[in-house]
């Protein structure tokens, strides 16, 4: 069985999927297909969703969660971890740093991507970098600053 969620999804495409897969709810879409037929309905799903819209395709698999998922249009990073998919949500400014690149930009969704990296690369608080950074700065201890001796 797998689970296709959609959003803002084109009344064209919503009907090419009722084809194949039962709409339980406006946008959520259930059936038991083939995997050649679940990756033929992402394909034309990834091809005929517009900016802004989203979807979501869960199918049961054999790993150790039991299911694998795509995301397309996301905000956040699929991971993998040791073998488990993992999804990092993005603090606030990495989200808006993303909307920005998309609404202001003609970057298709995989220059985004990398663009998103090479900027998480440099910025984000786990990166090397960032670590650099953090050790160059002056700190000061909690104690300085009680006693007055920092501005």
């Amino acid at each position: 069985m797998i689970v296709l969620l959609l959003s803002q999804s084109p009344a064209s495409l919503r009907g090419v999927i009722t084809r194949w897969l039962l709409e339980v709810s406006e946008g959520v879409y259930v059936g038991r297909v083939s995997a050649r037929v679940r990756e033929a309905l992402w394909t034309r799903v990834a091809a005929d969703l517009n900016r802004g819209s989203r979807a979501v395709l869960i199918w049961p698999d054999g790993g150790d969660q039991g299911l694998g998922f795509r995301v397309h249009n996301r905000e956040s990073d699929i991971v993998d971890f040791d073998g488990i998919t993992l999804v990092r949500r993005p603090t606030d400014n990495e989200a808006g740093r993303r909307r920005a690149l998309e609404a202001y930009t003609d970057l298709t969704e995989r220059q985004v991507d990398a663009a998103m990296r090479k900027w998480l690369r440099r910025y984000h608080p786990d990166s090397p970098r960032a670590a650099v950074r953090q050790r160059t700065r002056p700190t000061a201890d909690v104690n300085d600053r009680a006693a007055g001796e920092v501005p």
